[in-house]
Order: structure tokens, then sequence, then C-alpha cells
């Protein structure tokens, strides 16, 4: 057997290691990427969120059903937001985002694009001045004020689509309630260390008050 022969039949099982072990990582990279987008994954991402959030919440969140694909962007369906006695405070038909991962990774964290559509408010301050959406959130911890715990984002399209608001204060309002009926807007926003920034690109709504007999 030559010199030759000899190398060559060394390198066959070297490339043959390579062969299976790209074919391996192709595999895996597979089965991440459909896992990312698989109805699986999405109902226990959906059912870990409403946990998490009922846990921490004076109040109930409910998430129908969970789309897309994790690694670009998804969208929930039948978000409801109730206080401990199953009066609901807000509620969504669809909410979607556009993001890509690396924007996700370190701050300031940047959303190509949310969208909301059929939001539904109800929000009702109290005698005590306390609004309904206050009492159901957690206890703040005051003492701790350090600004590593600031939170920076972008957001840069921001689409709300046939929402509508019922704000009821006997103390701010002079007819106790303000209704804001299909409100359809276009906006960007953004909270950076150094500044803050909102544009309003559309808005189009109808207001309904105790002293207007129409919209």
């Amino acid at each position: 057997m030559t010199e030759e022969k000899q190398k060559a039949k060394k390198r066959k099982p070297l490339l043959l290691k390579l062969t299976i072990a790209l074919l391996v990582v192709v595999t895996i990279a597979a089965g991440v990427r459909l896992a990312l987008k698989s109805d699986w994954l999405l109902s226990y991402v959906r059912e870990l969120v409403v946990e998490q959030a009922n846990a921490q919440l004076n109040g109930t969140l409910a998430i129908d059903r969970m789309q897309g694909d994790l690694l670009f962007g998804f969208s929930v369906y039948g978000v409801t937001l109730s206080d401990t006695e199953s009066r609901q405070i807000a509620a969504i038909d669809s909410a979607g985002v556009q993001y890509t991962i690396p924007s996700l990774i370190t701050q300031p964290y940047r959303l190509d694009m949310l969208r909301v559509s059929g939001f539904r408010g109800n929000f009702v301050q109290g005698d005590d001045s306390l609004w309904n959406v206050q009492r159901i959130l957690p206890e703040q911890d005051t003492t701790d004020t350090e600004s590593s715990d600031q939170l920076y984002w972008e957001i840069n399209r921001i689409i709300l689509e046939q929402s509508n608001l019922l704000v009821e204060s006997d103390l701010l309002l002079p007819d106790g309630f303000l209704e804001l009926e299909n409100v359809n807007l276009q906006a960007a926003a953004e909270v950076f260390p150094d500044r803050w920034y909102a544009s309003l690109d559309e808005l189009d709504l109808r207001i309904r008050e105790g002293r207007l007999h129409h919209p």
C-alpha cells in the first residue's frame, strides 16, 4: 500500500466524523427552530406567563391562546384582566409584537412593532382616590431606588385599533365619567437613560361624556 493510499484511508474516518457532527448540529438547529413556533412551546409559555402574573397580581390574568414564532414575534388572543371580585378591568381581542432576538438581549430593549386590537378598558377611581388598576398591582419596594433597576426601551411602531376606554371618577371628572370610543392610533415611543421621546402619527376617536348628548 502506497503512502498516499494510507493517508486517504486515514482521512475517510475523519471526514465521516465531521459529516456526522455536522448532521447532528443541523438536526438540533432545525429542531430548535421548529420548537420556537410549535403549539406546544407557545402553550407552555402562555401558561407560564399567566401563572407568574397571577402569583404577583391581586387579580386574575387570562390568555385564551398564543400563536406565532418566538424567534421573530408572536400574538396573544382573548386577554382579560380582572380584580379579586372578578370585575373586568381590561380586555384585549388580540395583541402582537415583532422583534429580533438581539434587540431583546440588552437594554434598551427594542420592539419593531406593538399592535393591539380590540382593547376595552374600564378604569374606576374609588372614594379613596385609588384606581381599580392600582389595587391589583403588587406593592412596590420603595427602599431600593438604584438606577440599575430602571427599564429602558424603544417601540418603533405602536398601533391601537378599534379600542374603547371608560374612565369613571367623581374626583377628577365633572360628570363622573368619560368614554373614548373606537380609538385608532399609530405612534412610537422610547425611554433612554438620558431622554424620553414619543410621537403620534395618527389618532382617531369619539368622546362621550355626561354633558354631551352625542359623541
